[in-house]
């Protein structure tokens, strides 16, 4: 437990670490980590434009900006692990991550020198962000009999961000010059499946057969608009893009090892990957890309 504080701000730790065994062949092992900030921030600039060729200053400006900041954020993980046999293990991992902050601002904007009025006088911003991030993966080691020997992992997992953007400036009459509201959200899923059995040829060889198996899929949604005083920026272009990509792969190969320091290796592997991306814009742009190899 920690307790950090910042100009009276107070922002908490907790951490959590258990590392035990639950039956005589299996064991586990979990974190869990809770974070809290909480921050204010206040600068201020001055920028000056001088003429090289006549030394005179041709605009001055003076800004501020105070700003307060929260955020929450959590870390978990873990691990299940069982002993199967001699050379045999099965284990589950699993990971979750979370955080949000939200940020609020005001500042101001004078100029003292200059031919053109500064773009705004006063202004006011907020923003969220949003992360989360869940995985698991597996893994299973197995012997089949004496000379034979398998291997599965697998993985899935799921990421998720959400961004939101306001920002309102104002002239010296307090009237609206410019607002722009931005939202952008992604979200990206992936699973993958990998297979090996090896087997050795004959006790004592020192040549090994290994086949397996490789899948793999990953896909992206994004949502992105960005709006400009009620007008949508970049409209033809569409707010919505979705993007995938899958792989397979399926291999055999003699693994030699003639002695401790020396490997090789000879087979045939065969690889697929298939890219599609989509888009909601005007153009309804879509791609399918698929490239195969031996």
């Amino acid at each position: 437990i920690a307790l950090t504080d910042e100009r009276g701000k107070i922002s908490p730790n907790l951490s959590w670490t258990q590392n035990d065994s639950f039956s005589p062949t299996g064991t586990y092992n979990f974190t869990v980590s809770l974070n809290g900030t909480d921050q204010i921030n206040a600068s201020r600039n001055t920028s000056i434009f001088t003429n090289t060729q006549t030394n005179a200053i041709e605009q001055a400006r003076a800004s501020t900006s105070d700003s307060a900041n929260d955020g929450k954020s959590m870390f978990a993980s873990g691990r299940m692990q069982w002993r199967l046999g001699a050379g045999e293990m099965f284990s589950i991992q699993p990971f979750l991550v979370k955080n949000n902050s939200s940020t609020t601002a005001r500042g101001t904007l004078t100029q003292s020198v200059g031919a053109a009025p500064a773009p705004y006088a006063t202004s006011n911003s907020n923003s969220s962000n949003d992360v989360n991030v869940t995985r698991f993966m597996t893994m299973l080691n197995k012997t089949i009999d004496e000379q034979t020997r398998f291997e599965l992992r697998g993985g899935a997992g799921r990421f998720k961000s959400s961004a939101k953007n306001n920002i309102d400036e104002f002239n010296t009459a307090g009237a609206l010059v410019l607002n722009q509201n931005t939202n952008l959200t992604a979200v990206d899923t992936s699973w993958n499946i990998v297979g090996k059995i090896t087997r050795n040829l004959g006790a004592g060889s020192e040549h090994k057969l290994v086949s397996g198996l490789e899948f793999e899929n990953t896909n992206r949604d994004e949502q992105a608009t960005t709006i400009l005083n009620g007008a949508i920026q970049l409209a033809d272009f569409g707010s919505a893009v979705n993007v995938s990509t899958r792989r397979t792969a399926f291999y055999i190969q003699d693994e030699w090892d003639p002695s401790p320091k020396i490997s090789a290796y000879g087979g045939l592997r065969w690889e697929g990957i298939e890219t599609r991306s989509a888009s909601d814009g005007a153009a309804r742009l879509a791609v399918n890309n698929q490239s195969r190899v031996l």
